[in-house]
């Protein structure tokens, strides 16, 4: 049937009249026909995932208006955290050093400074003397001492001594003459034997 037909210009009204029946039975029809076929697809969709196979693919109808390209969700920018190559430390001093002004030619400018940061380790022995508050009382002939700071014992030594003899001694694998020799090197004169047992 032509797409520019009109069934109002047909003369006779018994014919037009079953003509425009007949037109809306066809597209109720169609519209039903159409139904159908999505619930049988549908239906097969759902015999197929139980049986374990893949539905039928929904495609997009490829004349959709406007750009469908997915393009822009595909290549979604990352942000990257900076890489830095230097760790920065604390400072604990800082030291200038200058250069000899006569070994300068005449015409040198001066341009500021140029930083060097270097980290060293510092290995020395500090004698520390408590002097500990001592009361007596004659009623209960009993002395009271005032306590050493946590991580001290009598007569011993402190905390980071022993830590650094048991770190040399169980995970450095160092011999104990070397270990000796070194806190007598620091001015510890004492066994090593009060390390490893305390």
């Amino acid at each position: 049937m032509p797409a520019n037909f009109d069934p109002t210009t047909i003369q006779d009204p018994i014919l037009r009249q079953a003509f425009l029946f007949l037109l809306n039975m066809v597209e109720k029809l169609t519209l039903k026909n159409q139904t159908l076929r999505e619930e049988n697809q549908a239906l097969r969709d759902e015999i197929n995932h139980l049986k374990g196979e893949q539905a039928k693919p929904k495609i997009l109808p490829s004349h959709k208006p406007g750009d469908i390209s997915s393009e822009k969700e595909r290549r979604v920018p990352r942000t990257r955290p900076a890489k830095h190559t230097r760790h920065y430390q604390t400072i604990d001093r800082i030291e200038l050093l200058r250069l000899d002004k006569a070994s300068l030619p005449t015409d040198a400018v001066s341009k500021g400074y140029e930083e060097c940061t270097v980290t060293d380790i510092s290995f020395q022995r500090e004698t520390g003397c408590f002097r500990r508050e001592k009361y007596y009382s004659p009623s209960l002939h009993q002395t009271f001492l005032a306590d050493l700071p946590a991580g001290y014992t009598q007569g011993q030594y402190g905390s980071a001594v022993h830590t650094l003899v048991v770190s040399l001694y169980a995970q450095s694998g160092r011999s104990e003459p070397k270990i000796q020799q070194l806190l007598g090197e620091l001015g510890c004169q004492s066994r090593l034997a009060l390390f490893l047992t305390g």
